[in-house]
């Protein structure tokens, strides 16, 4: 075989060339992987990450039965992915939208402004979807429930809270705003 392969080409076994007694197996173990913990504290750990991810009963009970090896990678590559922002990142960002066009329709204003470092609205719905499905169930918990901070010195401000509830009324003013 060439060295040249075409990109998205599938390479076989017996195309990739090992070294003498070298075994290929699927197993990638992370070079920055801390060492095993202890037996006990490896399953308590696993069924920590089995439940942020709302696994049946029936598979944990499968996945106890699995090598050690393959359950810390499992807790391993769990620990190691971290949640990129929290909910009230993303809300607040929509309630910043959902102010905006609140005070351009008092002014009866034709441009939108918004403060500085406000992503679009498209790239915060994206990452809404994104995170909801690939977050653990705790986060998602965290986003339908979302209360935002109190803030002492300014009581006017409407305090808008649950993550659905600022999903359905920045929709509502988006078919607000094409009438």
């Amino acid at each position: 075989m060439s060295k040249k392969t075409l990109r998205g080409t599938r390479l076989k076994r017996s195309d990739v060339s090992m070294p003498e007694g070298a075994v290929m197996t699927q197993n990638v173990v992370d070079a920055d992987m801390p060492p095993m913990p202890e037996q006990h504290l490896l399953d308590q750990q696993l069924l920590q990450v089995l439940e942020s991810m709302n696994i049946p009963k029936a598979k944990v009970q499968e996945m106890l039965q699995q090598p050690n090896q393959k359950k810390w990678q499992l807790v391993w590559g769990q620990y190691k992915h971290k949640v990129r922002h929290t909910p009230g990142h993303y809300l607040n960002s929509l309630v910043a939208h959902l102010e905006a066009r609140d005070k351009q329709r008092r002014k009866k204003s034709k441009s939108l402004k918004l403060p500085s470092g406000i992503e679009s609205p498209a790239t915060i719905l994206r990452n809404i979807e994104i995170a909801l499905r690939t977050n653990p169930l705790s986060w998602v918990k965290e986003f339908i429930g979302y209360e935002p901070p109190y803030d002492e010195k300014d009581k006017t401000v409407t305090r808008r809270s649950g993550g659905l509830n600022i999903l359905m009324e920045y929709f509502a003013s988006m078919s607000d705003s094409t009438r």
